[in-house]
């Protein structure tokens, strides 16, 4: 019942909670808890797992189940094998699903969610077990949402019954709004007020609100549509690949661009074969699908392709199921290219630590680190997720850095160098100390400071400054 503190766990638990208190974000509500449920009796096994190492499991196989589910889908509605296979490559080769189902994040369980829920009810009347699916996805990633439109057109078209699509939004919708009412009273102790809730429930909508003229949002959406099969840049290639894999992999790439262009030379030229009937007319549930996220990005979150992932699925059937069995070739020199070009300007250099400074940074400093060494800071920023999750024994501490922190600062560090450990503090508190001249003062006077270690540049500020005491041990 301990009402949530700003960062949404604790750092340092006492040796009596062995495990962080899950943290509800209203975005992803029960996805931590997803990922508390599979790691605890894992941990319990296994006392060395890592959470990320579970969780990257987790998405390696809903990511090729999902692909499983659609290519049962389109073999289901083109009963054309090849076509079935190069489209479902399609998907499990395009850039950010394949980055993404190879990390750690909010976005590929939901998919799976929508997927199964697709197969689901387009099997049969099964409007239930789709519905509960909806809400897990919805539970999962509030943007789930907006399927809602296609899987009641999809279960009007298999019912022609308003009752049935009434049990699909019974079905999907109260359990999401449940959830939501337990963790809000329960868990976060909030306040009895519709317009509080309402604005936990929302409290991301404006910060990813498109400020951009309509048709500079058009452009967006269009550039991060291309983002969402293509990846990369040329420098990640010369960077990060060895010269002999990348003078090999530069003619494959170049013959496959030239295959595709003959392919796509040849078309008009191809005869095409009567497209087969099908028990379920999918392409007004599909185009349902794709515009109601098209037409929500093009507003909010424009300019991030990953939540183009949603409506992914949906935009490989209907290329699928539209797609005429002449232009099957063209295709699959399509997917070839895509795929040589994503993996040696993408998936491969970003596969190397160094690609990622952060990453990179966060494993070198375990040779810095010694064990239980402290960091003081007073903004816990991503960064600094990162340097405490590779960094597990490291022990981090908030303070603000004011003057009336002062006494507390010095005591920390007291007792630390007592036990022989060193104490650092992060960029974020030492900007707070220089800012008061008392403080500035104060810390001058009884610490040495050493240069600051991390990175610094355009992209990334993520240094630390390691305290010594002027009197000594």
């Amino acid at each position: 019942g301990t009402p949530q503190d700003l960062t949404g766990f604790i750092l340092n638990p006492p040796s009596a909670t062995p495990l962080p208190r899950v943290y509800y974000n209203p975005n992803h509500l029960l996805h931590n808890l997803l990922g508390y449920l599979l790691y605890r009796p894992l941990l319990s096994l296994f006392p060395q797992i890592r959470a990320h190492d579970i969780l990257t499991a987790l998405s390696c196989l809903l990511s090729a189940s999902t692909c499983c589910l659609i290519f049962t889908l389109l073999r289901r509605w083109t009963a054309n094998l090849q076509l079935s296979l190069w489209a479902t490559l399609l998907m499990a080769l395009s850039a950010t699903w394949w980055k993404f189902s190879t990390d750690v994040d909010t976005y590929i369980p939901p998919v799976f969610l929508l997927s199964l829920a697709t197969w689901t009810f387009t099997s049969g009347r099964r409007v239930i077990p789709a519905a509960l699916l909806h809400a897990l996805a919805m539970l999962l990633h509030q943007i789930a949402i907006l399927f809602l439109p296609a899987a009641l057109y999809a279960v009007w078209r298999q019912t022609r019954s308003r009752a049935a699509c009434l049990r699909y939004l019974l079905a999907a919708g109260l359990p999401v709004l449940a959830s939501y009412l337990i963790v809000w009273f329960y868990v976060l102790k909030g306040a009895p007020s519709l317009h509080h809730f309402l604005a936990w429930l929302t409290s991301n909508a404006n910060e990813v609100l498109s400020q951009r003229a309509l048709g500079d949002s058009l452009v967006e959406n269009a550039r991060s549509l291309v983002r969402l099969f293509f990846g990369g840049k040329i420098k990640n290639a010369t960077q990060y690949i060895s010269q002999p894999l990348l003078w090999t992999l530069t003619p494959i790439l170049l013959a496959a661009v030239a295959h595709l262009l003959h392919q796509l030379w040849q078309l008009p030229k191809a005869t095409s074969a009567p497209a087969p009937a099908l028990p379920f007319r999918p392409r007004g549930f599909l185009l349902l699908w794709v515009l109601g996220y098209l037409c929500f990005l093009s507003f909010w979150l424009t300019e991030y392709p990953y939540y183009r992932l949603f409506c992914l699925p949906a935009l490989v059937l209907l290329i699928g199921v539209s797609l005429p069995a002449r232009a099957l070739p063209a295709m699959r020199a399509f997917v070839i290219c895509m795929a040589l070009s994503n993996f040696t300007f993408y998936i491969y250099p970003y596969s190397k630590p160094e690609a990622t400074p952060p990453v990179h940074l966060a494993m070198n400093t375990q040779s810095v680190w010694k064990q239980d060494e402290l960091v003081l800071f007073k903004d816990f920023t991503c960064d600094n997720w990162i340097m405490k999750y590779f960094n597990p024994k490291t022990i981090w501490r908030q303070t603000t850095g004011d003057s009336d922190d002062l006494d507390l600062i010095a005591s920390l560090i007291e007792a630390t160098h007592q036990q022989s450990r060193a104490v650092w503090i992060d960029t974020s508190l030492l900007a707070a100390i220089r800012s008061s001249p008392e403080a500035t003062a104060w810390i001058t006077d009884r610490f040495q400071m050493s240069k600051p270690w991390g990175i610094s540049n355009a992209k990334h500020h993520i240094q630390f400054v390691k305290l010594e005491s002027r009197l000594g041990p």
